[in-house]
């Protein structure tokens, strides 16, 4: 106490051995949790000159539950003193405590600390799109710039949905692309800053504009791409660093440093995640495919040069990318059997690095341009897969103008069908063994695949996972499977497939997407998998765009269409056959009971079209079921959208096109039913949606239906269906708005709506 001189290099001490105290050790990490608050509190006071932040960091390492403890609302308030203190001054050891507390594992990180940091961040002004702080001088490279951009990327590394789009408002695609190009040297001029930045930038890009790494990116394959020619700017770019990489790697080349290696790895996911998406979902000009056959050729000659001293996460990068060229559909100069024994070498010199051997994943010769993801521990499928067609590679692209040969195209499609129905005998019971990403991913990557196109191949993938979710109906819900799958996007790639030109595909969609999102748990009154459900609908909440609407709008206006021939078909059966006359060889009194049922079976309803309208407004149902406000406005309008689709119109106009032939088949009143439902939950207590209804002349379409005597139908369709109609109008009627009331007393046809009470006293 008399002598303060002492006092720094005691505290540090001090500091130093409890970091050591709980390093690696979860009880002793609990134990000094109790007092991260004090730590704090000095770090707050005196900075990090007793290496406070150091032992802080170290309280958290590997230890997820300590690190969702810090966000609970009891303990959040510790962040603030960081965070401020990181505004005034950006300390390196303060971003490593960050992404700590974002990712202590290896594992998936945590959303809500991603949230909450995120959220302090812009509240304490560290980070403003307006102000341009994270638009880099060209030709200053600023450490502490580069270390934010680092803390951003962990802040939406995963697919955070809440913190994507704040990262994308602060630094754009083209700041992205700008900072990476900017200083286009080979490897071995480069400078170490001008390396870290770069790393940093392609590592931010990937997370944001493409989704993520190979393990988790690649499950959102309908995320759309950013400008494709300032992408393949990038490509082209990546590809002549990867050409320097590999020339500098003699026989005598000494090891890469730390901040190369980064810079590696960062380049190949960005080749992984984006070839995968862009092949999904682009088709490829000649300049795609000469740039990607000459990537895949430089890869596998990467893999012959001295690897000595490379990191475990750039040798498994480079089988990933490698296979992702293939999967894709690339040649190679190379030979079958050459990139296969370069992937084999890697495989050994991981398995030289680590303990524990890490799976390199195994290509798939299942067809030339269908190359697959298949991990090579999955010894069943994958014995059957790579045992076919394996002379295949030869003759798979026409090089002089980049098109099949129609004759090995056929060939290949029916080694396609062959390799899959191997992988579906080679799955293992799905009562042993639910759930197995790889071969859903397999699967899903073929739903989005557009360089072969094979209907038939893509029912059977539809059919699997419809089979996979009926399986595990009766078990307790599906609601683990649901979860695993929405991780993949496959909710939407059905929503993509909803109008697809194949109308069995798109019912097979549309059925998919409802076993989605319906948890099975009761089939006379089904109820959404609640967790499914809300990311789903943070996603459409989000998008720039509202793709599902836009699907159903197109399913209603089709079936309109056939509205109109099934209900002039319908008028001429009534007039045929009104006096005894006879339509399409039936002859039948319309006078009689039955008539019109007699008549209408002589109409060749499409019953493809309004079981898909039927599935469709279910989805809607399951969405929108006890939720709130939010939602069920965003069925009117979408804020975020560039275009907005008013559905509560384009329902109640189907409504009423639909009501002559409501009463034809079981089916119609079905749909009507359900139809009745949606509308009742769309406007309970939501005041806004029950005048929009009004607006759209709801009661027109009530009224027509109330009016009909539906002849054709039995007594207890007719029953069930009038009564959810009265329980329509009492919801619409017990409204807190006072213009409603008046509204209805002006639009409702009181003689009809007396003669449907009737029927139901």
């Amino acid at each position: 106490k008399s002598d303060t001189a002492f006092t720094p290099p005691l505290f540090r001490a001090c500091y130093e051995l409890l970091r050591v105290f709980c390093m690696g050790n979860k009880a002793h990490q609990k134990i000094l949790f109790k007092h991260v608050e004090y730590m704090i509190n000095q770090f707050a006071s005196f900075g990090n000159v007793f290496s406070t932040l150091q032992t802080i960091t170290e309280i958290f390492t590997d230890n997820a539950e300590l690190c969702m403890l810090i966000t609970s609302k009891s303990l959040r308030h510790l962040l603030v003193p960081l965070v401020t203190a990181f505004a005034q001054n950006p300390d390196r050891h303060l971003i490593n405590l960050f992404q700590q507390l974002i990712s202590p594992t290896s594992k998936a990180p945590i959303p809500a600390n991603q949230s909450l940091i995120m959220k302090y961040l812009l509240e304490f002004k560290v980070v403003s799109s307006e102000e341009g702080l994270l638009v880099p001088r060209a030709g200053v490279v600023d450490t502490a710039h580069v270390d934010l951009v680092k803390l951003l990327a962990s802040c939406v590394r995963g697919r955070n949905r809440e913190t994507d789009p704040l990262c994308k408002d602060l630094i754009s695609f083209f700041t992205c692309t700008t900072v990476v190009l900017r200083d286009r040297n080979p490897i071995e001029s480069m400078t170490t800053e001008s390396m870290i930045e770069k790393s940093a930038y392609l590592d931010f890009f990937t997370e944001v504009y493409l989704g993520g790494e190979e393990s988790e990116g690649l499950a959102n394959l309908s995320l759309t791409l950013p400008s494709t020619k300032e992408m393949w700017g990038l490509v082209i770019q990546n590809l002549k660093w990867m050409e320097n990489f590999a020339a500098s790697r003699g026989p005598q080349a000494a090891p890469p440093d730390q901040d190369l290696m980064s810079l590696m790895e960062n380049i190949l996911k960005v080749i992984v995640a984006f070839y995968i998406r862009f092949f999904s979902q682009e088709r490829p000009a000649a300049m795609h495919m000469m740039t990607s056959n000459k990537m895949l050729n430089t890869l596998v000659r990467l893999t012959k040069c001295n690897m000595r001293g490379c990191s475990i996460k750039f040798l498994t990068q480079i089988s990933v990318a490698i296979q992702a060229l293939l999967t894709c559909g690339f040649t190679s100069a190379f030979t079958q059997q050459q990139i296969e024994k370069a992937l084999a070498d890697i495989e050994k010199i991981i398995e030289d690095e680590v303990r524990d051997p890490v799976p390199v994943l195994a290509m798939s010769l299942t067809a030339g341009t269908n190359m697959h993801f298949i991990p090579a521990d999955k010894q069943g499928l994958g014995n059957a897969i790579l045992k076919r067609n394996a002379n295949n590679r030869g003759d798979k692209w026409d090089n002089n103008n980049m098109q099949q040969n129609e004759l090995v195209k056929r060939k290949l499609l029916t080694d396609v069908r062959k390799g899959y129905i191997d992988l579906f005998k080679c799955i293992p019971s799905m009562d042993q063994d639910p759930f197995k990403p790889a071969y859903a991913f397999i699967l899903l990557y073929q739903l989005r695949n557009h360089t072969i196109h094979d209907d038939g191949l893509k029912l059977m993938c539809l059919k699997f996972f419809n089979n996979m979710l009926k399986t595990h109906q009766g078990r307790g819900g599906r609601s683990a499977v649901q979860d695993k799958l929405e991780e993949l996007g496959l909710p939407y790639v059905c929503v993509e497939l909803i109008n697809n030109s194949n109308a069995r595909i798109s019912n097979k969609a549309l059925k998919l997407l409802l076993l989605l999102l319906d948890d099975g748990s009761n089939k006379q009154a089904p109820r959404p998998n609640s967790v499914v459900r809300e990311l789903m609908m943070a996603r459409f909440l989000s998008s720039p765009s509202a793709p599902l609407f836009e699907a159903i709008v197109v399913l209603l206006e089709k079936a309109k269409d056939t509205l109109k021939t099934q209900r002039k078909e319908l008028w001429d059966a009534e007039q045929a056959l009104a006096l005894g006359g006879t339509f399409r060889g039936t002859k039948i009194n319309i006078r009689l009971p039955g008539a019109r049922a007699e008549a209408a079976k002589t109409i060749n309803f499409n019953v493809y079209e309004f079981k898909n309208i039927e599935r469709a407004i279910k989805i809607l149902y399951l969405l929108c079921q006890g939720q709130g406000v939010v939602f069920k406005d965003y069925l009117r309008i979408q804020q975020n959208s560039n275009t907005s689709i008013d559905m509560l119109k384009h329902i109640v106009v189907f409504l009423k096109a639909f009501e002559p032939v409501v009463d034809m088949n079981p089916m119609n009143m079905q749909l009507c039913k359900l139809i009745i439902n949606l509308l009742h939950e769309l406007l309970k207590y939501n005041v806004s949606n029950q005048i929009a209804l009004l607006d759209v002349d709801l009661c027109g379409a009530l009224n027509s239906i109330m009016a009909n005597d539906m002849r054709a139908t039995s007594e207890s369709y007719r029953m069930s269906l009038k009564s959810e109609l009265i329980q329509l109008l009492l919801a619409l009627a017990d409204s807190e708005d006072p213009s409603i009331i008046p509204r209805l007393l002006q639009q409702l046809n009181f003689k009809a709506l007396s003669q449907t009470t009737a029927v139901l006293r």
